[in-house]
């Protein structure tokens, strides 16, 4: 009967001489498991070591500035834009100094000159792939730009310890999309609060600061290299009122800060932003939609056109070789992601 091998061994290199055994193959795959292993724990342990210290800064000026504004000391703009211009300076020194994440950003460069140009206020979404995504992005955009940012964020957030802090301190807004499981009295509650966050929101954006939103509504734990759905609720600011809208795309921070994961594993971030109009009215207008009578299509219109331009960003990071997320990274519980 003829001897069967497999196609490694039908390679003339490794077969041996007739009558002899062939050559046993080293196995590599448990030193490669460990290595990475090993490279993950390492990046997890500088990530701390780096990353807790540089955020004690905006934490004590949270604590003090939210005492001053509770004793009427110190006015609700001067502790937002206090705590997110030392929040930002210290972010960019701890991605600085994490030397094993290297990030290539594109487009932030002009965007202190470029943005607002127009006389309009701006709006800046971004695809949410990570806990770190807001991390790199106080830390890319120019103080300038930074310090007038409001962001609607999960209202989880603001039930973490020191977080919850920071955030107040800093001036987002909270919100809660609902759910499926929710009751009658808790969809009500909540409906109310999300309310009032966004007529907040729509305020502090028609008197020409500059807001902020995944509008994914959630972390795309899954594959990243596609876009999620945008929920075209959250651009009703950009039909209410005339405004610049400005697309981040990002491209492996789930690499290194997965949902499910611990923070700091090596890897190669892609980050970039792009003007998609500077206005929303004048769009609206040239694909013949009318901001008044027909707002749920410009709603889509604008939500399908933003996911598009984000979509772009990323998938040009990708064409390049960047990797959006790794499902053999180990996860919080075991196993993997």
């Amino acid at each position: 009967m003829d001897t069967v091998f497999s196609p490694a061994q039908r390679d003339e290199k490794l077969l041996a001489p007739p009558g002899e055994p062939l050559p046993e193959q080293p196995h590599t795959g448990g030193t490669l498991q460990r290595s990475t292993k090993l490279c993950g724990f390492l990046g997890t342990f500088g990530f701390a070591l780096v990353w807790i210290p540089c955020l004690l800064p905006p934490l004590l000026v949270a604590f003090v500035g939210l005492l001053l504004r509770t004793c009427g000391c110190c006015g609700a703009t001067l502790l937002n834009r206090t705590t997110i211009l030392v929040f930002a300076a210290c972010c960019r020194i701890a991605l600085w100094l994490s030397v094993w994440i290297r990030v290539e950003e594109r487009g932030f460069g002009v965007v202190g000159e470029r943005m607002g140009r127009s006389g309009r206020p701006c709006l800046v979404i971004a695809n949410h792939t990570s806990f770190f995504d807001i991390l790199l992005l106080v830390a890319l955009l120019p103080f300038s730009k930074v310090q007038r940012v409001k962001m609607l964020i999960s209202y989880r957030l603001f039930a973490l310890p020191l977080l919850g802090q920071l955030n107040r301190a800093m001036g987002h807004l909270a919100v809660r999309n609902s759910r499926k499981t929710d009751d009658d009295a808790t969809r009500a509650m909540f409906a109310e609060s999300t309310g009032k966050a966004l007529a907040e929101f729509e305020e502090y954006v028609r008197g020409g600061g500059t807001g902020g939103w995944f509008p994914e509504g959630d972390v795309n734990a899954g594959n990243t290299h596609a876009v999620g759905l945008f929920k075209k609720g959250g651009f009703a600011p950009a039909v209410k009122i005339d405004v610049e809208l400005w697309c981040v795309s990002f491209c492996g921070n789930a690499v290194t800060w997965h949902a499910k994961g611990l923070p700091g594993r090596p890897a190669r971030v892609g980050a970039s932003i792009a003007c998609l109009c500077d206005s929303t009215h004048a769009l609206l207008r040239d694909e013949g939609l009318s901001v008044n009578s027909d707002v749920d299509a410009c709603l889509l219109l604008l939500a399908n056109q933003a996911r598009a331009k984000v979509q772009d960003g990323v998938s040009t990071f990708v064409s390049e070789g960047f990797v959006g997320h790794d499902p053999d990274a180990p996860n919080l519980w075991g196993g993997h992601l």
